[in-house]
């Protein structure tokens, strides 16, 4: 299996079993995983609010933050703001 699949297998798997991820949150995740693959499968990739938004259907950013926090919260991403939007942020996906 390689690394994209195992990463994708290992976040259902943890997220069916997490009553607190919702359908949001797995459509944020979906698009990072999809930037993660656009920058090579880099540790740490770059990141837009904008872009995510865009690709995983968030409407609001209040929903957009929300969700970001949760993924944090709950350990499924490591994140670095840099408060810059032409620089990104980074983020780690960072399932056990």
């Amino acid at each position: 299996m390689d690394n994209v699949s195992l990463k994708l297998a290992r976040f259902i798997k943890c997220a069916v079993s997490d009553e607190r991820i919702g359908r949001t949150q797995l459509s944020l995740y979906i698009a990072l995983l999809h930037c993660w693959l656009e920058q090579n499968c880099e540790e740490k990739i770059k990141i837009t609010r904008k872009l995510l938004m865009k690709q995983s259907k968030i409407p609001a950013i209040s929903t957009y933050h929300r969700c970001l926090k949760k993924l944090i919260l709950f350990g499924y991403i490591e994140y670095e703001p840099s408060f810059d939007h032409y620089k990104g942020s980074k983020v780690k996906i960072a399932i056990k």
